[in-house]
């Protein structure tokens, strides 16, 4: 026997010999001589899944069930073999994206959602408190057999030891530092003895056993023969083997291996070098069955011994009848070895996925919180106290009910929902974000129902008759018999339909909402597709790299010390291979960017840091949108190329456009979903047929003019020895883009939620009365409902088709604008005029139309007050880019002030018989009074993304039209009115120019020529 005094100081001796252990393996790692970084150490690391499930519940399944034990070892030996297919994928993508937990590789792959991370973190909190106290259930039972004293009892004096020792073990070796994916060598070292120290106890008892109570091999093969008279039993009286058991058990523990928080954690996380899996391989194999060869012996020992025992306790119980004192200990050793190893490693694994995917989101969401962001250690310690004192409360409230073996195998059942999204984000490169909220969702649901709910019904929590009737006394919904499936173990139910949801549910998620241009970029790249955007040896290294780092250090410098922020981003500097430049092109700034948000994500997570790293992206500076502008006046240079080429070129540029417009990803992931959309629609609905065919046909048409265009001013550009048409192209296409987008995504959401398929259903239902449709229709409840529904579908299908035939007209109205820009463009060059008489209120409202989409969504009131005015000949499409810019501006500076009303007063007057005024007067954020003689000049823009194009542009073409364009505002805050002023009728000029001035207000240089009234 032991006393309590002599058991607890065996612990803490235990428990100080594997922080020297631990300490002994940080210092060789500083060294630079690493104990961890070893394929011996990495494999007998990935023995932690050897948990006290191992060291005394298979034991105890064994004397129960049988052979099912074997499944528990089987399932690891299998992952291993499936290694090249997942654990090496795991470990490359951890390396290419600095993954820190499971929920984390599921995040990156659709989408780098956080609500994915979210889900996937609720899932294991639920499905993982069980297992852990399943360890702490382990450590007071054998404390209270030693001691010969009460469990509970036990549980009071020990567990608070436990807890306070793993939580200072966790925090010391696991949680010291913010950057998880940062290696813990002393933690793999103290994990790795830890497997040792378990396996020779678990063998030193098997001997014990075998030698003592059988005394030899021999004598042992003739007890089990006894207590084996049929075929179908093998040590427990009630064992048989079921072979759907058998096959759930040994799926569940192939997923566990690959899945649980602390394998996922040691097997990718602390991977330190790929190589070391092919050890693992089958060194793993090996140490399982060294630690199961006297599984046998041990369970049939103890039903000979104690047949009223407690089978998970016979591991210890037999030496403890024994009375080896020394064996005894090693042995109580060896089983919290096991527990401490599992409660370390997924402690601190759960700790940094909830505070990454909880608490960090939650932070984001409150600016009053935003403080707490370099706080995030602190909050990953707090997790990690919940984790343990939640499973503490767990084992008291609910574990004493459960068998050990049947704890641990609800977890398993749990991170096996896992399985599709995963082999979806491997092997379904269209496996979308939706399909897979939508599977975890549906598959943890059953799960709750069918196996965590009757947990709580046997532990007295909930009404026995939920298990034996059905909720409300509905047999159909029973948790172990549902939808009337019966005959098979609870476990085995609950796998099939939870798996069965969760596959349905995954498929039918990513048909309704598919993949997105994020999701397929990232299939790629965990397909081992993407290749690294290199830049181009044209490109100009133009980006002064000094101006960019203090915005990355700040950024960084949320969640780090300043300190900590500047060698992040002086690191990922060194691994963009851009130290000592000072200038770098826009590929070596995306490859910094990338760079970053790596080192960032080892702190935060992926999810997190692409959502912050997204800030940074989009702002650009006036040298940077110049080089961007001369790249793709290059591009433009090299049009003569196949569809596909020129796809695989947007592509490799993706990086450098998304600098100058955020959003171009998203708009061709529109453009491609609205393609599949419209040729499901044709399928489906005949009428809509030639509307579809018109679009591609008016789209190719208008994109082939657009080419033609494109050319033209490429050869523009080089005539003129400069980009700056280029330039205005990029600008003023980008303001009718954003229109085009607004279309895009009406139609995409027309075509989301059309009634069509209720339209199939009915005529599936019609087909099948064919033989007596009349009959049907007037006597069948549903066949009622035919004719009113056909009336309001053919309704609600006419309001589509409009909705849609107005959109179209709206992109080609768009389209041919952007044909028009360029064309005017191009004219700029040439010494030729295109004059039209136009009525001013028209041009007016039709750039009105242009920003309809921007201002709808700023919620601006416009107020358009239009004086009688004559027709005016003028240039018109030169008029109506000035306008559009004009609105453009008021818009932009409205949604960047503050709360108050925002209107837009866009007015026309006759200045004078002779002269039209058009003025645009806003509410936004006002025009300082030293800004005002600089607003004009190229380059100059009070936008922190803006670029200084749009007004420039403006004023000279202001100047072309023989107008003046000039700006008022009473200062900051108090909004501002610009006003172009031109002649009724188009003044022409002769070939000749005669002078040049400067416009000191603008900066413009114009040409002074001889006029004459037209």
């Amino acid at each position: 026997m032991f006393g309590y005094v002599e058991l607890i100081a065996i612990i803490l001796a235990y428990v100080g010999f594997l922080f020297g252990i631990a300490q002994l393996g940080e210092r060789s790692a500083r060294r630079g001589r690493s104990w961890a970084n070893n394929p011996i150490v990495y494999s007998l690391g990935l023995a932690v899944y050897c948990t006290t499930w191992t060291f005394y519940g298979s034991v105890g399944k064994a004397a129960k069930d049988g052979m099912l034990w074997l499944t528990i070892y089987l399932g690891p030996t299998l992952a291993m073999a499936l290694s090249p297919w997942f654990l090496q994928r795991f470990v490359r993508v951890k390396a290419n994206l600095r993954l820190t937990s499971i929920a984390d590789f599921i995040s990156a792959r659709y989408g780098k959602s956080q609500a994915v991370a979210a889900v996937v973190t609720l899932m294991l909190v639920v499905g993982i408190v069980p297992y852990i106290a399943l360890q702490l259930r382990a450590v007071t039972g054998t404390f209270a057999l030693l001691v010969h004293s009460d469990q509970s009892e036990a549980a009071r004096f020990i567990s608070p030891i436990v807890i306070a020792l793993m939580f200072a073990f966790t925090v010391m070796f696991g949680i010291r530092r913010l950057d998880p994916t940062e290696r813990h060598p002393g933690m793999m070292v103290s994990i790795s003895v830890e497997s040792v120290v378990k396996l020779l106890a678990f063998l030193a008892s098997g001997v014990f056993v075998m030698y003592t109570v059988f005394g030899g091999f021999g004598t042992f093969l003739e007890k089990l023969d006894e207590r084996m008279p049929h075929p179908a039993k093998f040590v427990g009286v009630e064992s048989t083997t079921d072979v759907i058991t058998f096959l759930t058990y040994l799926l569940l523990a192939t997923a566990a291996f690959m899945f649980l928080p602390r394998q996922f954690h040691v097997s990718v996380v602390e991977n330190s070098n790929p190589k070391h899996v092919r050890t693992a391989s089958w060194l793993v194999p090996v140490y399982l069955i060294a630690i199961n060869l006297f599984v046998l012996p041990i369970a049939v020992g103890g039903l000979i011994q104690s047949p009223g025992g407690a089978p998970d306790q016979f591991v210890l119980a037999l030496p403890l009848h024994g009375d080896v004192h020394w064996l005894t200990a090693f042995v109580f050793l060896g089983g919290f070895s096991a527990a401490v190893g599992m409660l370390m490693v997924e402690t601190m694994a759960m700790a940094t996925m909830v505070s990454n995917h909880w608490v960090l989101p939650l932070i984001e969401s409150q600016p009053v919180l935003w403080r707490f962001r370099r706080h995030l250690l602190g909050a990953r310690w707090a997790a990690a106290a919940l984790m343990i004192l939640a499973s503490y409360g767990f084992e008291i409230g609910i574990g004493q009910s459960v068998m050990l073996v049947s704890m641990g195998i609800l977890s398993f059942a749990a991170v096996t929902q896992f399985l599709p999204a995963v082999l979806g984000a491997f092997y379904w490169r269209k496996a979308s974000r939706g399909g897979a909220l939508c599977g975890l969702a549906a598959g943890f649901g059953v799960w709750a129902y069918t196996l965590f709910l009757p947990t709580l019904v046997r532990s007295k929590w909930l009404p026995e008759t939920i298990l034996t009737e059905g909720p409300a006394a509905i047999a159909w919904l029973k948790p172990e018999a549902l939808f009337g499936l019966s005959g098979l173990s609870g476990l085995a139910h609950g796998t099939l339909w939870s798996l069965a949801a969760n596959a349905v549910a995954f498929v039918l998620g990513t048909a309704l909402f598919p993949a997105g241009a994020e999701e397929l970029r990232a299939a790629d790249e965990f397909a081992g597709h993407r290749a690294t955007v290199r830049a181009d040896e044209s490109d100009i290294a133009e980006v002064p790299i000094a101006e960019r780092l203090p915005a990355l250090e700040k950024l960084v410098g949320r969640y780090h010390t300043a300190a900590d922020a500047s060698e992040l981003v002086k690191n990922a500097v060194l691994d963009a291979r851009l130290d000592g430049k000072e200038l770098i092109t826009i590929a070596e700034l995306a490859e910094l960017h990338q760079a970053v948000e790596r080192s960032l994500a080892g702190a935060i997570g992926t999810a997190a840091a692409h959502t912050a790293m997204d800030e940074v992206r989009t702002v650009s500076n006036g040298k940077e949108s110049e080089a961007l502008a001369k790249a793709y006046a290059k591009i433009l240079a090299a049009l003569n190329m196949a569809p596909s080429e020129l796809r695989r070129r947007i592509d490799y540029h993706e990086e450098k456009e998304a600098l100058l417009r955020g959003q171009a990803a998203e708009l061709q992931a529109k453009m491609d979903l609205l393609d599949r959309e419209v040729e499901e629609r044709r399928r489906a609905e005949q009428a809509l047929q030639e509307l579809n065919e018109q679009l591609e046909g008016r789209v190719a048409e208008r994109t082939r003019a657009l080419r033609e265009a494109q050319e033209k001013i490429v050869d523009a550009a080089h005539q003129a020895g400069r980009a700056e048409i280029a330039t205005s192209i990029l600008h003023n296409v980008g303001n009718v883009l954003n229109s085009v987008n607004v279309s895009l995504s009406t139609v995409a959401e027309v075509v989301n939620r059309s009634r069509l398929p209720l339209l199939e259903k009915t005529a599936e239902l019609l087909k099948r009365h064919l033989d007596d449709v009349s009959a049907f229709i007037k006597n069948d409840p549903k066949g009622k409902q035919v004719p009113n529904f056909v009336i309001a579908l053919s309704g609600t299908l006419k309001e589509e088709q409009d909705k849609l035939r107005h959109e179209v007209e709206l992109l080609s109205k768009n389209i041919e604008h952007i044909k028009v820009i360029i064309s005017v463009q191009q004219s700029h060059a040439k010494v030729s005029r295109i004059m039209d008489q136009v009525e001013i209120e028209d041009l007016v409202k039709d750039a009105l139309t242009v920003n309809a989409s921007g201002i709808d969504q700023a919620r601006i009131r416009v107020v358009q007050e239009f004086a009688p005015l004559p027709r005016v000949t003028i240039e018109k499409h030169k008029l109506l880019q000035i306008l559009v810019n004009l609105v453009s501006n008021a818009k932009h500076a409205m949604s960047a002030g503050g709360g108050g009303e925002r209107v837009m007063r866009v007015s026309t007057r006759l200045v004078d018989p002779l002269t039209v005024e058009v003025s645009v007067q806003d509410t936004g954020v006002g025009i300082a009074p030293e800004n005002l003689n600089k607003i004009f000049q190229h380059g100059f823009t009070t936008r922190t993304d803006g670029h200084g194009f749009g007004l420039h542009s403006s004023a000279i073409a202001a100047t072309q039209i023989h107008g003046k364009l000039a700006v008022h505002s009473d200062g900051l805050g108090k909004g501002a009115t610009f006003s172009v002023t031109f002649p009724v009728r188009a003044v022409t000029q002769s070939a000749k120019p005669v002078d040049s001035d400067v416009d000191e207000k603008s900066g413009i240089t114009t040409r002074r020529v001889e006029e004459v009234m037209g």
